[in-house]
């Protein structure tokens, strides 16, 4: 069965005091709360035993109250499709047949901390299955953006290209921009920005070096990383190197 989604992390947390900030650009996050309450972008109430579906949004961000912490169980991915209508949904699983014992079962089974990701895969198949009618089912994709999105989501992001892509499938280059940018509203090459913009962040949480992230990403030089970077988000990476460094 081809897959319509990979995970890019999944597990089950308590957010530090200071919230959690996860400015990714392209993925999907499914979140059930299993103990604490949050604030999502200081609107959003997120309240114990609720699920939320959030949209890709590079300004996600929960606060807290530090004594009641949030302990939530997560899945983040990038989706074949579009799946949710709005930013964020709230989903009460008492009302869903089956749901809650399922979000119970997955928050067990994240917190021993070795789950496999087939299995999460699973569990994630599982829960598109049963939020069916939450999500939405009206805009697939077409099969030129669905093999896009594939051949980038199984690529390093260092040799990522458009002519490369187009060459791998024989196809007219034109007529693969414009279908990706029918269904995604952005050019690939965007999308690839974003990807790279995505790995960047991440890396820097990791504590990596600019020059190695530019090194990982494809760019000849730490000054080249972030003029890509400020060109696709609009910020600078160094804010976030100084942010995970204090």
């Amino acid at each position: 069965m081809e897959r319509r989604f990979f995970i890019t992390a999944y597990g089950r947390a308590t957010n530090p005091n200071n919230g959690l900030s996860s400015p990714d650009y392209v993925v999907n996050r499914i979140y059930y709360i299993n103990n604490g309450e949050g604030l999502y972008k200081n609107g959003c109430r997120l309240k114990k035993h609720y699920l939320y579906l959030f949209c890709p949004d590079p300004q996600f961000q929960v606060r807290e109250d530090p004594l009641n912490p949030v302990d939530h169980t997560f899945i983040d991915f990038i989706t074949m499709k579009r799946l949710f209508r709005d930013d964020v949904t709230e989903i009460d699983p008492e009302k869903i047949p089956t749901l809650e014992p399922l979000c119970q079962l997955i928050s067990n089974d994240f917190s021993k901390g070795s789950c496999p990701e087939s299995v999460a895969e699973s569990y994630l198949r599982i829960l598109c299955h049963v939020l069916e009618d939450q999500m939405n089912n009206e805009n697939s994709y077409s099969r030129v953006t669905l093999d896009v999105l594939n051949y980038i989501s199984e690529s390093s992001p260092a040799h990522l290209s458009l002519s490369e892509i187009a060459y791998s499938r024989n196809w007219n280059i034109d007529h693969m921009i414009r279908c990706f940018k029918r269904d995604m509203g952005m050019t690939p090459h965007k999308y690839i920005a974003l990807v790279k913009a995505d790995c960047a962040i991440n890396y820097v949480n990791q504590g990596m070096s600019l020059q190695d992230i530019a090194e990982l990403l494809g760019y000849s030089s730490v000054s080249s990383l972030s003029a890509a970077f400020k060109n696709a988000t609009n910020r600078n990476l160094s804010e976030y190197k100084h942010q995970n460094a204090g």
